[in-house]
């Protein structure tokens, strides 16, 4: 037990560490060499607790103890046949350690007499930036990360997600997570060590980009309930574009693709669409009484997308021409659009010749791309009428709670959200039971929000949960 085992030894530090990754195709762990590592302020005590855990798992797998000296440093292991299921455990001075096996503990050994993670400039770039509160601190290797995902290359390609992650990874040499309890409640800080000399045109435009509040913020109402918000888009997608590409390996490939679907929808993403979408985007979920998700899910909300443009007047064209091609009854016929001019917007509300309760709106205007549940959805968004979600109570209280240099790009008013639901639910004659028990284990926390700082080529997260007391 732990009153008796473990806590008679147990010191104040504690580290896990996974060491040379496997992954298969689909991204399962292969093998993995693990280690653990704990503070002991009790040798002897310590030593007793090992014996126990090798007593029990000799017994339990039915296999013999190899036992060994390694620089005066006794080790008892537990060989096994298949990767990942062996276990080495040793007391190192003030450290017990576990092991994945008999090597990964002699590592851990000459380390504490040589160099150690805490000696590497990439862990310290990461978590210089980290609370000096924390109370668990996490740390990710860019070169090591970025070679799992190459492993599972093949499917991510397949999905497309492969140029995402080069994009994201590029230049990364480390990643640092830690955990804090604040005052609000609990605090998540990420930070990404970027090399300088490694980072794209696009992820410096990306990264340059977070220094002011997002303009999105005072487009959404104040009783949004979700907001996440992103700068920085810039030339995003030729970068991702020539990304995939290489991922695909495969020029013509893309080409053709991207031709087949201009001549079945009127427009060339690559050329027509996706380019001009080079500013701010922005997510909201809000409150409404009709659209896709209040007709079809009795849930009453809507969900808008924006998305900033420095072309508004090519892309309204584009989006003009896709909207008559798709419902063009001689060519694709997909369903029927209603042209709407409202507030300087130019929308189009589309349902589906399939099932006309299938809808959405979409359009551009005041320099933004728009994709709505519905035009009443759209039509919420304040354009110098009305309080915004950036003005809210319940905003300002969470973001107060950040450093002033911090860019705000999420915000989820969780409490609001639930009781939304929960009154969805109820006129719905459906069992409250399990939606109440999953309520009453989150009503402590009302909100969770984000920021970002950007500190000489460190992004740095944080994320606070906002916990009641």
């Amino acid at each position: 037990t732990y009153a008796d085992d473990i806590q008679p030894w147990l010191g104040q530090y504690f580290g896990f560490a996974l060491l040379d990754v496997t992954l298969d195709e689909y991204g399962n762990m292969d093998d993995v060499a693990w280690l653990l590592v704990a503070e002991t302020r009790n040798g002897s005590a310590a030593d007793d607790f090992l014996a126990k855990v090798a007593a029990t798992w000799a017994e339990n797998h039915d296999v013999a103890a190899v036992n060994e000296s390694y620089n005066g440093i006794a080790i008892t292991s537990f060989p096994a046949e298949m990767p990942g299921e062996g276990l080495a455990l040793a007391r190192s001075g003030r450290m017990v350690l576990a092991a994945a096996n008999v090597d990964v503990i002699k590592q851990a050994i000459d380390t504490q007499k040589g160099n150690s993670l805490a000696d590497k400039a990439a862990f310290q770039d990461a978590v210089a930036d980290l609370p000096t509160e924390r109370v668990v601190t996490m740390y990710m290797d860019g070169a090591q990360l970025t070679g799992l995902m190459e492993q599972v290359n093949p499917m991510a390609a397949g999905l497309g997600l492969s140029a995402a992650n080069a994009l994201s990874m590029s230049g990364l040499k480390g990643t640092a997570v830690s955990l804090t309890f604040v005052d609000a409640g609990l605090q998540i800080d990420t930070v990404n060590a970027y090399n300088a000399d490694e980072l794209s045109s696009a992820q410096r435009t990306m990264l340059d980009a977070y220094t002011t509040a997002p303009v999105s913020l005072s487009l959404f109402p104040e009783d949004t309930f979700l907001y996440m918000g992103a700068q920085g888009l810039g030339n995003i997608w030729e970068l991702y574009r020539e990304t995939l590409v290489t991922q695909m390996g495969d020029p013509e490939a893309f080409s053709e693709s991207m031709a087949l679907f201009a001549r079945d929808f009127g427009i060339n993403p690559d050329t027509d669409f996706l380019p001009y979408l080079n500013r701010e985007l922005a997510f909201g979920l809000m409150p409404a009484d009709s659209g896709l998700l209040a007709d079809e899910l009795d849930l009453p909300m809507g969900m808008v997308l924006v998305v900033g443009t420095d072309n508004e007047a090519a892309l309204a064209a584009s989006i003009a021409t896709f909207t008559e091609k798709i419902t063009d009854p001689n060519t694709s016929g997909l369903g029927q659009a209603n042209r709407v001019e409202s507030n300087g917007l130019t929308l189009y509300e589309f349902s589906t010749s399939y099932d006309e309760a299938l809808r959405l709106t979409y359009g551009t205007g005041r320099d933004y791309f728009y994709l709505g549940t519905s035009t009443a959805d759209i039509q919420s968004l304040q354009f110098g009428g009305g309080t915004a979600l950036a003005d809210s109570d319940g905003y300002q209280t969470a973001v107060a709670a950040f450093p002033d240099e911090m860019v705000p790009v999420m915000y989820l008013d969780l409490r609001s959200l639930m009781s939304t639901v929960r009154s969805s639910v109820a006129t719905s004659n459906t069992d409250m039971t399990e939606f109440e028990q999953v309520a009453a284990v989150l009503y402590p926390l009302h909100t969770i929000a984000a920021a970002v700082h950007i500190n000489d080529m460190n992004m740095h997260q944080t994320t606070i949960f906002f916990i009641e007391k």
